[in-house]
């Protein structure tokens, strides 16, 4: 049931005025500890990247970020469904430092549990996100300049 409902919970807590970021990461993370079976993970993820596309708040952007980072990425499946939704956090990582770095945590964490068969997608993965790094630096420096 939590699997659901999780993307409208989400959305509701990151409008929402009475909830600060503790309380919002504190119910997220205890809602994402039920979503532990391998097809519910995948499609959490397909369901989280997917509102990187309709929401427009910074916050919110860092809310959906830090949601991901807490499921497991210790199968191919799950690293391979956060690569196809590249596309749809993508411009957001550029915008944001912070949610950038969410997803350079990600990667980290999932390179610590990643099995032989894994590490090519999570090198995949990173090499797109350094991609990004180097594109929003030279863009910061290009403002500077």
């Amino acid at each position: 049931l939590v699997y659901n409902v999780l993307p409208d919970i989400l959305s509701c807590l990151s409008t929402r005025n009475d909830v600060n970021s503790v309380q919002f990461r504190s119910v997220m993370r205890y809602l994402l500890s039920f979503i532990n079976k391998e097809r519910q993970i995948e499609g959490t993820i397909e369901k989280l990247c997917q509102r990187f596309r309709t929401s427009r708040a910074t916050e919110e952007w860092r809310n959906i970020a830090h949601c991901l980072s807490l499921l497991s990425y210790n199968s191919e499946r799950s690293i391979t469904k956060l690569l196809n939704m590249f596309s749809s956090y993508a411009e957001k990582l550029l915008i944001d430092e912070e949610v950038l770095s969410t997803f350079c945590g990600i990667v980290n964490k999932a390179k610590k549990f990643a099995k032989p068969e894994v590490r090519a997608k999570v090198d995949e993965l990173e090499a797109r996100l350094e991609r990004i790094q180097s594109a929003a630096h030279n863009a910061s420096k290009a403002n500077v300049d």
